[in-house]
């Protein structure tokens, strides 16, 4: 009999307790509507799991019971709770490439952090970067553009001191670089991966061996070619044979889990 590897055991268990915690939520929002964000809150954490184990289906209708029990809610839903919603349901249509499903719920997710005070600007940040992803990869460039400075204002407020050496404030500026690129706007694309390098380096040190540091230094070696910066652009692509299978050659990994926002952990 084969043994289940320990993640695909941790998984089983946290669905099983997941689907456990939903039905008795879901006995005690049946009486009692105040249960609502607490049903909400289980409804979103099972649905989660369902992702991970490879069952979008599953996990589409959870995130659909959760937002239907709220829109037919005879009591006021937070918006915070709406935002949650949203913002994780765009999630993972985007990880599935549904592409104007995403863009809507990313959109709705912002619309409701302009009616919360609660909301950290770290949680709208991730939105806008999620979003200005979309906008990029349906071939609308300045949506694009103004989705990745919202992000970066957003982040830049939501960070203070050292704390604003971010990996994702870096993954905003290498995005903005990527999106430059393909403007042909060479000098920007170089400012902002620049950007990127510096702040990865600070985090991974500079000769630390990590995917996005090996991300930024591809970059950076296509951006200076392409401004005719061969002798630049031989240093860079050293560095990138230094780190090996290290190196980053996805120019658009960067969509971030709208809970990393909030304390979780970004599982990708």
């Amino acid at each position: 009999m084969r043994e289940e590897p320990k993640h695909e055991q941790l998984l089983d268990k946290q669905i099983a307790g997941a689907s456990r915690e939903v039905e008795r939520v879901r006995r005690l929002a049946y009486t009692d509507r105040r249960f609502l964000p607490d049903l909400v809150d289980a409804l979103c954490e099972l649905a989660k799991f369902r992702s991970r184990v490879g069952e979008p289906g599953r996990s589409e209708r959870l995130y659909r019971e959760a937002l239907t029990h709220c829109e037919e809610s005879d009591v006021e839903v937070a918006p915070e709770l709406l935002f949650r919603i949203h913002s994780l349901m765009a999630y993972h249509y985007d990880k599935s490439e549904r592409n104007e499903l995403a863009v809507e719920h990313y959109e709705q997710s912002l619309a409701l952090a302009e009616k919360s005070k609660l909301l950290q600007p770290i949680q709208i940040a991730v939105i806008h970067n999620n979003l200005a992803m979309l906008y990029k990869r349906t071939s609308s460039p300045e949506k694009a553009e103004e989705s990745y400075l919202n992000a970066l204002r957003e982040f830049q407020q939501g960070l203070e001191g050292d704390s604003k050496d971010d990996a994702r404030v870096a993954s905003v500026y290498n995005n903005l670089g990527v999106l430059y690129y393909s403007k042909h706007d060479f000098d920007k694309a170089c400012e902002f991966h620049t950007e990127a390098l510096g702040i990865r380096q600070r985090l991974f040190g500079n000769n630390g061996h990590h995917y996005d540091l090996g991300q930024s230094y591809n970059n950076l070696a296509a951006v200076h070619k392409a401004m005719g910066n061969y002798d630049r652009a031989a240093e860079f692509f050293a560095k990138v044979e230094e780190l090996g299978d290290e190196a980053g050659s996805d120019l658009n990994r960067g969509v971030i889990d709208p809970e990393s926002g909030m304390g979780s952990v970004v599982d990708e």
